[in-house]
């Protein structure tokens, strides 16, 4: 398996996964997709929000609002962006070489390997020549790079997502502090509005 087939496969999968969301009702008024991943175990949940559903957790938001004290609603660090594990789910199932991979990265991870065949040579995706040690290090930057490159290379077909102002495609890290995840969106967004989203603390 070399990396531009891997890439390839999951970009495949992630392009089908949006064709068929842009089809449904949910595709109004969205602002944000993103790829929310656990770098411990190697798992991607494909999410989105739009403006709907903003107004339903900024109910919940009222109940709450202590949790997100001093940043508020509306900004980068507030509900509208960084309540991911709120977001629905793009339901889709990772099939071929992208299943193979992320078996894999659970393999290098904890140990366990649930996939039918063995687990990928990491040296053969990336080209060069590791240590034991630094396969663990390698695969995650594998699946870090096969997602921002993903990203990079699909928002030329976004538009058929009916998008809001402010439209943000990312991927992010499970319980990360606020400067981390400012990280994140910087990777794949551009730097202008990143600062301001970044500023509205209302």
């Amino acid at each position: 398996m070399k990396y531009e087939e891997l890439k390839n496969d999951f970009k495949e999968q992630i392009v089908r996964t949006l064709n068929d969301f842009s089809t449904t009702e949910q595709n109004k008024n969205v602002y944000a997709i993103v790829f929310d991943c656990d770098l411990e175990n190697g798992q991607i949940v494909l999410r989105y929000c739009n403006l709907e559903n903003f107004e339903n957790l900024k109910q919940s938001w009222e109940e709450y609002k202590y949790m997100y004290e001093p940043y508020g609603q509306n900004g980068l660090f507030g509900l509208k962006y960084n309540s991911v594990g709120d977001f629905p789910m793009l339901k889709y199932e990772y099939n071929g070489m992208t299943k193979h991979f992320l078996d894999s990265y659970y393999y290098y991870s904890v140990g366990d390997y649930y996939g039918e065949e063995e687990p990928i040579d990491v040296i053969e995706i990336s080209g060069q020549t590791l240590e034991e040690d630094n396969l663990r290090t390698e695969i995650e930057n594998i699946f870090t790079r096969m997602i921002i490159d993903t990203i990079s290379e699909v928002k030329d077909m976004l538009e058929i997502i009916n998008y809001d102002d402010d439209y943000l495609v990312f991927m992010c890290d499970h319980d990360i502090s606020n400067d981390d995840f400012e990280k994140w969106v910087r990777k794949t967004n551009d730097d202008k509005l990143v600062d301001k989203l970044a500023q509205i603390m209302n």
